[in-house]
């Protein structure tokens, strides 16, 4: 009996695969994240800005986190996974 193989159908859309490794019961393919759009393109420096994040390769997951970066200080925020964009959101840390 012939068994159909798994497809890969979904979050596949403007992706490049930049790296294939199979062997034979699986394949496991590679592809970097790619950030297309962050909206709005400014904010105030005071932080709180809610931020779309625009790209391909995100997934929902309660461990989703953002780093933002200004100089020496670094914060990390939470963020969520919005489903009808693909997008992800968050609010811009206080510095």
């Amino acid at each position: 009996m012939f068994e159909e193989p798994n497809r890969i159908e979904s979050n596949t859309e403007n992706r490049i695969f930049t790296d294939v490794f199979a062997n034979s019961d699986s394949a496991l393919l590679y592809s970097p994240i790619r950030v297309f759009q962050i909206e709005p393109k400014c904010g105030p420096s005071r932080g709180g800005t809610i931020i779309k994040i625009v790209g391909t390769g995100f997934v929902d997951s309660n461990k989703l986190r953002v780093r933002f970066s200004y100089g020496a200080l670094s914060r990390e925020v939470n963020c969520s996974f919005d489903h009808e964009t693909r997008a992800l959101v968050c609010r811009t840390p206080v510095f």
